[in-house]
């Protein structure tokens, strides 16, 4: 093969690894409306009528004040706004949840912001997100290993 051709191959080849590369994950990071759309990193509800990708604002979280933005989305990707969201920590270890209702906001396009999720100590804590629509409820169960 001559020089010029092969040069020309491995740059279309460069070319295309880069735009299948930037497609999938890499150019989605550039905004976070665009990086919860990567349904790859989705987990499933209890019943599978939602997908959820959870960013805590502490990753593991801590003692203390917590937040949580998720993406929350119907089984085939698509946005859900208007969903009557709740959140509730509960360590399973000791018996009880948090000394305070954690808030729920709407912000758009399916992106959702947990305040107030207050973990009174260390140790093993579970966070369920109740999710109710017009057409569906159900519930993601969180595990988190509090520091």
């Amino acid at each position: 093969m001559k020089r010029a051709q092969k040069s020309t191959l491995e740059l279309n080849l460069v070319l295309a690894a880069g735009i299948w590369l930037c497609l999938t994950t890499a150019c989605l990071e550039f905004g976070a409306k665009e990086n919860f759309m990567d349904t790859s990193g989705m987990i499933s509800s209890e019943e599978g009528y939602f997908k959820g990708q959870f960013v805590p604002e502490h990753d593991p979280p801590i003692s203390g004040r917590n937040s949580l933005e998720f993406f929350l989305a119907t089984d085939d990707g698509e946005p859900v706004v208007g969903a009557e969201v709740t959140a509730m920590p509960f360590m399973p270890s000791m018996g009880h949840g948090s000394t305070e209702d954690p808030a729920v906001e709407e912000q758009e396009d399916g992106q959702y912001l947990v305040t107030d999720i207050v973990y009174t100590m260390k140790g093993e804590w579970t966070l369920t997100i109740d999710v109710e629509t017009d057409s569906a409820e159900d519930s993601f169960v969180l595990f988190y290993d509090v520091e």
